[in-house]
């Protein structure tokens, strides 16, 4: 009686482990997923961010703002950017005439840099 008891016990304690061992498993594969889907979310949101200030930007550009600037979009409140406290930073440099490859002469450069 008493061997079938300790016997018990081990096998008790052994299918205890084996959960233990799968809960942890679990845990650690949820919280890498949690991870990446962090990243993303806040990837996505920089995207937004850069689309937002390239459109800010248009449209001072469009209004008659100087063209050699740097402007700040989501820093401030009421920019009608909410960006989620996400800053893009974004500077317009023209394009000096006589320049060659994928831009015109005459345009404006915009880039658009958000740090997440």
């Amino acid at each position: 009686m008493q061997m079938r008891k300790g016997l018990v016990l081990v096998i008790v304690l052994g299918i205890m482990l084996v959960l233990l061992a799968l809960a942890f498993g679990a845990l650690y594969l949820m919280t890498q997923q949690a991870r990446v889907a962090e990243h993303k979310i806040r990837r996505l949101r920089a995207f937004f961010a850069a689309q937002a200030g390239t459109i800010h930007t248009h449209e001072l550009l469009r209004k008659g703002y100087p063209a050699e600037a740097t402007h700040q979009v989501g820093a401030g409140i009421g920019q009608g950017y909410p960006l989620g406290g996400l800053t893009a930073n974004i500077s317009v440099t023209p394009v000096p005439p006589g320049t060659t490859g994928t831009v015109i002469d005459g345009t404006n450069r915009v880039d658009v840099t958000v740090n997440y």
